[in-house]
């Protein structure tokens, strides 16, 4: 699941919002690093998740009896400008007993927010956007120098021009948001819901939670998930060579899939081409991670609504070709058919870098035995300063294989197949 840091933007820099939880209080508050320092926004927050006066209480309850602490870590002293971040930071944690928000080091995305937030969740402007932007330059570069995909959430309209004329360094991605349900659909969080696929790994909701209605924003949002890391790498035991025969899945030229039709609420299903094989065959191959239409790579990267998926050539000993436009990612698949056999998947990244949270689904780790298909997905940026290429090898058998399969573990792998894609 992914995780997601918050930060509320202010004039003296991004605070992090650290947890949320519930306590016997007769008031909610804002403390300062888990003290019992508590800030002067408390009231003011206090009146914005209560019963009544505020929002927290009819979008995300009931709660039982008590109130709120949330905790930040850094002083924020003063206006309203931190209810959106608040708002989001509850969205995130969607239990009434509260959970901990994922640290910068830990996340897999990064949010910057600011605006003030009504009854009626429309987000209104604040104002000290260039100096909100200037406090937080340092952080942004430091965010974005580790590999974290960061997005800025402002009010659309003059908040949001002032932040183009600020100059948001380059990597960031500026989303201008009418209403604070407009962000939660970018990061596919269901209002009175935990997280779609990424955040706060927390219980959900009990059945009691009454759902607020969703004013989704038309066509979508786009939240980047861009970021550059290193892949560890997997020690294994080596094994006596499988005998299992593996075949790298060629087509002429990429063709879009067809998408079932589904109700505009409903995720649309990957359709995976047809397998023509043998039975004995074990299928490799390298797939194009395209948005539906009418929905966007945000949507796909944090596991809203499915991907439409097109296979590219692999053959041949130069790399296959993608173009970055359109493109949310790659896939790399094995199909084992209807036999079980263990199959150990390595990604290299030859030129540029794999996202940070790239993980390597379980099942190619050589030592867990699966039938038919599997993918391991990959996220591209929106943006690339030059191209980016994968190595993939794969090495199959019928018993358990190492999970190392490249050149330098001494082991031939099965299988080598390479792919770039071009800005």
């Amino acid at each position: 699941m992914k995780r997601i840091a918050v930060f509320v933007a202010t004039t003296a820099g991004p605070v992090r919002v650290e947890r949320i939880t519930r306590e016997r209080a007769p008031q909610s508050m804002v403390c300062l690093n888990r003290t019992s320092t508590v800030l002067p926004i408390s009231a003011a927050y206090d009146s914005f998740v209560r019963p009544g006066s505020g929002v927290i209480e009819r979008s995300f309850g009931p709660f039982e009896p008590g109130a709120f602490r949330l905790d930040v870590a850094a002083p924020i002293e003063s206006g309203e400008s931190w209810q959106l971040g608040f708002f989001i930071a509850h969205a995130l944690c969607p239990t009434p007993e509260g959970g901990t928000l994922a640290t910068a080091e830990q996340a897999d995305a990064i949010i910057w927010l600011t605006g003030h937030v009504d009854c009626d969740l429309a987000v209104g402007p604040v104002g000290h956007l260039p100096e909100k932007i200037h406090a937080s330059r340092e952080a942004f570069a430091d965010w974005r120098a580790v590999g974290r995909p960061v997005s800025v959430f402002v009010p659309a309209g003059a908040d949001h021009d002032a932040v183009y004329g600020a100059g948001v360094p380059a990597g960031v991605d500026i989303i201008a948001v009418h209403t604070a349900e407009e962000v939660l659909a970018a990061l596919g969080v269901a209002m009175g819901g935990p997280p779609v696929a990424r955040g706060n790994t927390l219980p959900a909701h009990p059945a009691t939670v009454r759902r607020a209605p969703a004013r989704l924003l038309a066509g979508g949002l786009v939240l980047s998930v861009a970021a550059a890391v290193a892949l560890s790498q997997w020690p294994g035991t080596p094994v006596p060579a499988p005998s299992e025969h593996l075949e790298a899945v060629a087509t002429a030229q990429p063709a879009a899939l067809p998408v079932a039709e589904q109700p505009a609420s409903a995720p649309v299903p990957v359709v995976t081409p047809p397998v023509q094989a043998a039975p004995s065959a074990v299928r490799v191959l390298i797939v194009e991670r395209r948005a539906p239409a009418g929905r966007s790579c945000a949507e796909v990267q944090f596991g809203t609504v499915a991907a439409t998926e097109a296979p590219v050539a692999t053959s041949g000993a130069e790399p296959g070709t993608s173009m970055l436009q359109g493109l949310c990612g790659l896939g790399v698949a094995v199909d084992n058919g209807e036999a079980p056999r263990f199959a150990a998947v390595n990604v290299e990244a030859v030129a540029g870098k794999l996202l940070y949270g790239t993980v390597r689904p379980e099942a190619f780790n050589g030592q867990t035995a699966f039938t038919g298909r599997h993918e391991w997905a990959i996220d591209l940026p929106r943006r690339l300063k030059g191209p980016f290429e994968i190595r993939v090898t794969a090495t199959t058998g019928a018993h358990p294989v190492a999970e190392t399969a490249d050149a330098d573990s001494g082991e031939v792998a099965n299988l080598v197949l390479r792919h770039r894609v071009i800005p």
